[in-house]
């Protein structure tokens, strides 16, 4: 039964996504301890249940809080103090995830940096946090060893992706992997094992016969740090509390249907806010068993290296994992999902074993959308897709589809039940009321500290208003309706300014574009115009297989479609085509990428 909310006109006051809230649900108290603490004290009861799940290797609960403290201790003995910051470049291995429990614990910060990065921007990063400590996956190795001398690391934790396989999958493993090597005529990796670099088995031994120090909690401190995308500039190191990871934990288990044992298919890596939240730390709050995938392939054609294009391993992409697993949850972002349906292995699939698909880190157009769900319904699944809203300065969640009333079709569901937002106008810096575009604001216990050393930024994007209330200036254009359900727009930093000053966003030519048959798949950007200051709105457009000798009929349709649904001046200029979009590391639309094509001209506008 929906509750009466005050109407002031103002959501920030009004709050009217409350109404969907259990008074259980919002009189929940957070956490104060560390969240290394707070996933044990969740877990006390369970365990005997499975918390890692590697390569049908399972490991229980009780297993890998042993694990954790045996990790701490050879931390500690290693040197690592409290409030130190230890850089890791790893995927999501049991051992990563060890590490970072086990630094928690000790009072110490796993700053978390993707292994594929390039070599000079984790060099800037280890030596911005002042790392001695790196823990490092072995392939990465001939990429490391060339700047480590440049840092003031004093040693390299290296971890395998073998060392906690089974012994006869590690077998295997060794085998695949030295016929691998014979084949790229290469020899196996020859890490200088000693002083320096150790491995995982060299480095836990250090900690025999050692109880490692219970760090107290101190509040508002930092506990882990991520990098944000860096989709629209440098990334920037985002500093999370333990009570920003301990109230998204709180919150994931009311707005989801998780029960305890459930499976959780993990194909996020550690080193994005989503994964190491959504992906690590709420599953084993919320006592579920977290299938690992250390290696995820997105199922999408790839860049040539040294002229050749590299296969897709097929064994790791999301159709193939959803068959061999059969996870009950599953976490990821728009473009699995949309590839999903569209597989050709697709007439195979009996969904009937999800719970909850969730989806974010990207926007969700509703024609894919509706698309998507038609392929959950056809494959004998009853749930829809569960989206989300989050950003890394939110520590990743800030809204969620909790049920069907808060699952509207272009929506981002509700504010988890204890953030606070409002909609402000670009212009004058006020509230907006219902159904209005403007900038979205959110405040929550999520609220991350800020980014690590560097103030221009922080000032930018945290502001702390009149009542001493932190908000994050979200650069993201919503509006909100009288269920308190929030619909995205845009984003303020994509939004083209034309040579006559008028602003457009990409949002809406994108939908009135992917609802013509043609078309698979569409970005739109702005492209300067050499001839005047200004962008013209251009769009990318991928038209699916059967039209694609059809170029200038179907482009004909879209500029009419695009003018019947939007106002004159909010419509693409100029066509471009590609035969996929690229997508950036963490399956984002990669925009400066379609920019640089065209400013390059790789991509040739269409006449």
């Amino acid at each position: 039964m929906e509750k009466e909310i005050l109407k002031t006109g103002k959501p920030s006051i009004d709050k009217p996504w409350l109404k969907w809230y259990s008074d259980k649900a919002l009189n929940v108290e957070i956490a104060d301890m560390k969240f290394y603490d707070y996933m044990k004290l969740r877990n006390l009861g369970n365990l005997n249940g499975t918390a890692l799940n590697y390569f049908n290797r399972k490991i229980t609960y009780g297993e890998t809080i042993k694990e954790i403290e045996k990790t701490a201790a050879a931390f500690e003995k290693l040197g690592v103090k409290p409030g130190e910051i230890v850089t890791f470049c790893t995927p999501t291995l049991p051992e990563t995830i060890y590490a970072i429990y086990a630094l928690n614990k000790i009072g110490a910060i796993a700053a978390l940096i993707d292994p594929t990065t390039n070599s000079e921007r984790i060099e800037s990063f280890i030596n911005l946090f002042d790392s001695k400590h790196l823990v490092m996956v072995d392939v990465a190795y001939p990429k490391f060893e060339k700047f480590l001398a440049k840092t003031n690391l004093t040693d390299t934790i290296v971890i395998s992706p073998a060392d906690s396989l089974s012994p006869l999958m590690k077998l295997g493993y060794n085998v695949k992997k030295m016929v691998t090597d014979i084949k790229k005529e290469t020899t196996k990796l020859d890490i200088p094992y000693g002083d320096y670099y150790i491995n995982w088995h060299q480095f836990m031994e250090l900690g025999n016969n050692y109880e490692a120090t219970d760090a107290p909690f101190k509040p508002n401190s930092p506990a882990a740090i991520v990098l944000t995308s860096g989709t629209t500039g440098v990334p920037k190191g985002a500093v999370m509390s333990n009570e920003n990871l301990n109230a998204i934990a709180l919150e994931q288990g009311y707005c989801t249907n998780m029960e305890k044992n459930d499976t959780f298919l993990n194909i996020m890596p550690p080193f994005i806010a989503y994964g190491l939240v959504c992906g690590v730390n709420n599953v084993l709050c919320n006592g579920l068993e977290m299938i690992i995938i250390p290696k995820f392939e997105k199922g999408e054609k790839k860049a040539p290296v040294n002229g050749k294009i590299p296969k897709i391993d097929k064994a790791n992409t999301f159709d193939t994992l959803l068959m061999k697993h059969n996870p009950q949850h599953v976490l990821g972002v728009p473009n699995f999902y949309t590839k999903l349906a569209e597989s050709d292995k697709a007439d195979k699939l009996d969904l009937s074993f999800l719970k909850c698909c969730i989806a974010g880190g990207d926007t969700f157009h509703s024609k894919k959308e509706e698309l998507v769900n038609s392929f959950l319904k056809a494959h004998h699944s009853e749930v829809l897709i569960n989206k989300g809203y989050g950003m890394t300065e939110l520590c990743s969640v800030a809204t969620y589809t909790t049920d069907a009333n808060t699952n509207k079709l272009g929506s981002v569901g509700i504010p988890v039940m204890l953030n606070n937002v409002k909609i402000l106008d670009l212009e004058t810096g006020e509230e907006l009321g219902y159904n209005q575009v403007g900038e979205l604001y959110v405040s929550g216990p999520g609220v991350i500290l800020g980014y690590f050393g560097n103030d221009k930024e922080n000032k930018k994007t945290f502001i702390t208003d009149e009542n001493g209330t932190k908000w994050v200036k979200t650069d993201d254009l919503f509006s909100i309706d009288e269920d308190g359900v929030l619909f995205f727009h845009g984003r303020i930093k994509r939004m083209m300014v034309r040579p006559d000053g008028h602003n457009v966003f990409n949002e809406p030519i994108e939908e009135v574009l992917l609802s013509h048959v043609a078309v698979e798949d569409c970005a739109v950007i702005g492209v300067e115009d050499k001839n005047a200051t200004g962008e013209i709105p251009s769009a990318v457009v991928v038209l699916k297989e059967q039209y694609r000798d059809l170029k200038d009929e179907v482009e004909k349709q879209l500029r009419a479609l695009s003018l019947e649904k939007l106002p004159e001046r909010d419509v693409a200029l100029d066509y471009y085509y590609r035969d996929s979009l690229p997508y950036t590391l963490v399956s984002k639309v990669d925009y400066q990428k379609l920019k640089k094509e065209i400013k390059d001209k790789v991509l040739i506008k269409n006449k």
